[in-house]
């Protein structure tokens, strides 16, 4: 059963205020707060008068409803049975062959320089600097 609008804010104002102005709710309280526009909701009225006369900003009101709903998805569709899988094998194309005085030069940003000797790596990290 849904708390009437008296003990939420009696609840509500119970807790202190932080430095930014706002309050730390219990889970026990975004509850029963949930509960309680549900059934106001049910009746037709709208988050918005509700979160007025709770003194909580729409937007936060609207996350808890969201977040009961994905939980309440969550606890209904998860379940932990094992699911056949198949696998495929794809085969890809071998990577070309490097002669075995062909160098590769790898950079950190995922650059390669391929096909390389000796002589032409020297000369291109000299250009580097």
């Amino acid at each position: 059963m849904a708390p009437d609008l008296e003990e939420l804010r009696r609840r509500i104002d119970a807790i202190p205020v932080n430095h930014r102005g706002r309050r730390k709710y219990t889970a026990s309280l975004r509850h029963d707060i949930v509960a309680y526009l549900k059934v106001g909701m049910a009746k037709g009225r709208s988050q918005a008068s509700m979160a007025k006369e709770l003194t909580i900003h729409q937007a936060t009101l609207s996350e808890w409803l969201e977040r009961g709903k994905s939980k309440a998805k969550k606890s209904t569709t998860s379940n932990n049975a094992l699911a056949r899988v198949e696998v495929a094998t794809v085969s890809a194309p071998p990577p070309p062959a490097l002669r075995s005085t062909e160098l590769i030069l790898a950079l950190r940003g995922g650059h390669r320089v391929e096909g390389l000797t000796v002589e032409s790596l020297a000369d291109l990290l000299k250009a580097l600097g």
